[in-house]
């Protein structure tokens, strides 16, 4: 990894300019990370702001051209990437291949532009290649990100892992992991597990599984619902909560079905949380439930710790970063397992507690002021790594 060079120099007087690509408001991540770091360094964040409806798309790559050159103009010299999914065709396609011909070109075009304009590009990798299709082969699209960056921030070393998983070739010197921050005073947090329950008219000596999030295929609720049928035949005090907009029209179909046959053991709330709501439900739990088949970080994992829940999860990607001691794991895809480790938090219940200590310890151990200093740090140096013959087109690039 990239050693990180702390000596500040008179130039830190001024603030660094950063550019960041996109704005994702309902993901807290950007909005505790900047916060951390205007509050803390001398920075001035602006974001790279394009239309993402249909009509504005068609004027997209004309606007986030004229945004590039505009503010490379008023001294924004570092591009801080964290998706390209905006860049993607909106709504639902009527011919796929012309959506990924599109995304395709916008993000070949969007790319060499900073480039070009002399922009020191920072990627930090939250998902290795997007979750849905976006171009013809995102691959290779995330190949020519790596190819452009100067630097990849990595919230894990499963990054790194997937990375290689992949087949994708990196510059192990510009790769640096910065963990993800904890979610602890995000959301608010002042209600009793039984005022929580009492909202979602829970039996306080009921046993509630949580799963929270956006409802995707590679999450795997399907497998966990199937567990779950099989652990209520055993513990009638067993229940199960959803709390999260449904992917697609097939799994909200599918959870519908569920609450038909689970009837009142299934607590079903197949929409966005609001913020406001979001302790009811990990309040109202006594286990978070990640049965997913496939991810690189999450965020809900460290939302879960810093609410200090114990976590069922697969041995994969970042849920190997968590404390063994935070929740029972097991062998990621395999069905039986993911029943066993769900089934072991109900009947050994009495290790909750100590599961619940060590994930909130965790989270308080991710502070957002650490994380900020250390993503100053990046920004700083590449400040100070920029020179003119930066972007010669040939001795920076893998």
């Amino acid at each position: 990894m990239k050693k990180q060079d702390k000596t500040h120099t008179t130039k830190d007087i001024q603030p660094l300019k950063i550019l960041v690509y996109p704005l994702a408001p309902q993901n807290p991540y950007q909005n505790l990370l900047y916060s951390s770091l205007s509050d803390n360094h001398p920075v001035q964040i602006k974001f790279l702001k394009m239309p993402t409806t249909l009509q504005g798309f068609l004027f997209q790559i004309c606007i986030g051209l004229y945004e590039l050159v505009s503010d490379r103009i008023r001294g924004y010299r570092i591009l801080h990437i964290h998706w390209l999914y905006q860049l993607s065709f909106p709504g639902k396609a009527i011919w796929p291949w012309l959506s990924h011909a599109v995304t395709t070109l916008l993000v070949r075009v969007f790319l060499a532009a900073a480039d070009l304009l002399g922009y020191r590009i920072i990627w930090t990798v939250h998902d290795v290649v997007p979750h849905f299709k976006m171009t013809f082969n995102d691959v290779a699209m995330s190949q020519l990100l790596i190819n452009r960056s100067d630097t990849l921030l990595m919230l894990s070393s499963a990054t790194l892992d997937k990375i290689d998983e992949y087949g994708l070739n990196y510059d192990p010197t510009k790769a640096i992991i910065i963990p993800h921050g904890n979610y602890i005073g995000s959301y608010p947090n002042n209600i009793s597990k039984s005022m929580a329950r009492q909202k979602l008219g829970i039996n306080e000596d009921s046993f509630a599984y949580l799963f929270f999030g956006t409802v995707l295929p590679y999450k795997n609720a399907s497998g966990m619902l199937e567990a779950f049928k099989s652990i209520v035949k055993e513990h009638s005090e067993a229940i199960i909560i959803i709390a999260g907009n449904p992917g697609t029209p097939e799994i909200r179909k599918e959870l519908k079905d569920a609450k038909t046959q689970l009837g009142d053991r299934l607590i079903l709330h197949a929409d966005f949380v609001p913020d406001q709501e979001v302790q009811t439900y990990f309040n109202a739990s006594d286990v978070v439930v990640f049965p997913y088949l496939r991810i690189t970080n999450s965020g809900v994992a460290l939302l879960a710790a810093s609410f200090g829940k114990p976590i069922v999860a697969p041995l994969l990607g970042a849920f190997k970063d968590l404390p063994a001691k935070s929740g029972v794991f097991y062998k990621a895809g395999d069905q039986a397992e993911l029943e066993a480790a769900m089934k072991q938090t109900i009947t050994k219940s009495s290790t909750l507690g100590s599961m619940s200590h060590a994930a909130l310890q965790y989270a308080q151990s991710l502070s957002w002021d650490t994380i900020a200093s250390m993503t100053y740090d990046v920004y700083r140096q590449q400040r100070l790594d920029s020179t003119p013959e930066k972007h010669d087109g040939t001795s920076h690039r893998l």
